[in-house]
């Protein structure tokens, strides 16, 4: 499942795509590969009481903590599998085996989150929305309609998003 993809502007919340993923489309799970998933402590939170294991154990199994010089806070990703893919660790034989307790990032595909830097210490202007297509997704390609408010609710982002501007 390759990734390239590009990126198409969706900025209002009423701005509507076509999208839907499950098993009978033909990509079904090739997105759960070879990616960067940063987990923010509410997804960590959650994922662990999802498995049934404490923060500790959940960050020794599944986490990679990556170090830089220059980093003020720790940052937390979900670490791939060893297979030749680079599976998700928690991605099983008929998909994610934690959707509802999915991370974030996880939820907001196949949109994604900008906004502007106004200055070093916060950001101007609204947050807006894109779409990313991926040319190996053949989510797009699906009827059901969404408008950017929709997905949002219908992934039910809003707590993430509560915890992370906390």
């Amino acid at each position: 499942c390759p990734v390239a993809y590009q990126m198409s502007a969706c900025h209002a919340m009423e701005d509507a795509f076509r999208f839907a993923c499950h098993p009978g489309v033909s990509c079904f799970n090739c997105c759960c590969a070879n990616i960067n998933i940063f987990l923010s402590p509410y997804d960590v939170l959650r994922l662990k009481k999802r498995l049934g294991i404490t923060s500790t154990e959940f960050l020794d199994r599944y986490a990679a903590l990556p170090i830089q010089k220059d980093m003020r806070t720790p940052v937390v990703m979900l670490r791939m599998s060893d297979d030749e893919r680079k599976t998700c660790p928690l991605l099983g034989e008929n998909g994610c085996t934690v959707y509802s307790d999915r991370p974030w990032p996880c939820r907001m595909y196949p949109l994604g989150l900008a906004a502007q830097k106004d200055t070093p210490d916060g950001w101007r202007g609204e947050r807006f929305y894109f779409l990313l297509k991926e040319e190996e997704c053949k989510g797009f390609d699906e009827p059901h309609p969404w408008t950017v408010r929709e997905w949002l609710e219908n992934q039910q982002v809003g707590p993430y998003d509560e915890w992370g501007e906390a």
